[in-house]
């Protein structure tokens, strides 16, 4: 059995999989996730999904929904 928290299976599984969703092409997608941003502290989404607690996969979350909603 895996010794890795839930989160960090919900970065790999959930983040990433709702970017390519949002963006549709791989190009987006990496070209975002390698994009500082405002919003996620100044910090590229890939960062924080990586090096990340709850707290801030939830910012990315919310941030891949405003895009996917045209709120950016």
């Amino acid at each position: 059995m895996s010794t890795r928290e839930p989160s960090q299976i919900l970065t790999k599984n959930t983040v990433y999989n709702y970017a390519r969703e949002v963006f549709g092409e791989p190009g987006k997608v990496y070209s975002w996730m390698n994009t500082p941003n405002a919003i996620l502290k100044g910090m590229c989404p890939k960062d924080l999904i990586e090096y990340s607690n709850a707290e801030d996969l939830l910012l990315v979350m919310e941030e891949l929904g405003r895009v996917d909603q045209g709120l950016f």
